[in-house]
């Protein structure tokens, strides 16, 4: 079972992260692209390309951040149906008689919610722990000096496997079965 849940972790965790990565880059370059035709079209040189560089990095930084949420929510829905190592996730239906297929991102919407939240409350206590270790293992007086964009997104990738063995137990409609 330990094999199942790491083999899902890992192709969830490989998805999410280059959607994220995609949306982020790809949002960028059209807000820097907007940014460029919006003061003009001015000559591309060294001193213009710079700052587009600096442009597409500073809305690549915030627009990742809103392409994870966006992966997140869509990655929800490839860890059902799928057999790893014998084993599949399966969606039930509300009176657990029988599973859902094809899985619309309508019938997603309440287990996406829990998976939400455990995902939450599993980052947050990774911060704390981190916090911990860092206060006292390393003598760091700042809170959250150390806590940035990638260590939060790695973070949230620890925190998916281990969401994923909460929701097989903590949600009814989902139910791990022989594939």
């Amino acid at each position: 079972m330990g094999k199942f849940f790491f083999l899902l972790w890992k192709n969830w965790a490989l998805r999410v992260s280059i959607e994220s990565v995609l949306f982020g880059f790809f949002l960028a370059f059209l807000m820097s692209g907007y940014i460029y035709i919006k003061k003009g079209l001015v000559d591309v040189n060294q001193e213009t390309m710079s700052a587009l560089l600096d442009i597409f990095f500073f809305w690549f930084g915030v627009l990742w951040n809103v392409g994870l949420l966006i992966a997140l929510f869509r990655s929800i829905k490839f860890v059902f149906n799928r057999c790893y190592n014998g084993y599949m996730l399966r969606l039930f239906t509300c009176k657990q008689d029988d599973y859902i297929e094809p899985i619309g991102y309508g019938d997603l919407i309440k287990v996406w919610r829990r998976w939400f939240l455990i995902l939450i409350w599993s980052v947050a206590f990774e911060i704390l722990i981190g916090s911990i270790v860092m206060r006292f293992g390393f003598g760091k007086t700042e809170l959250f000096s150390w806590l940035g964009s990638g260590v939060l997104f790695g973070f949230v990738l620890l925190g998916g496997y281990i969401s994923f063995w909460v929701l097989s137990g903590w949600c009814k409609r989902v139910k791990v079965v022989v594939c």
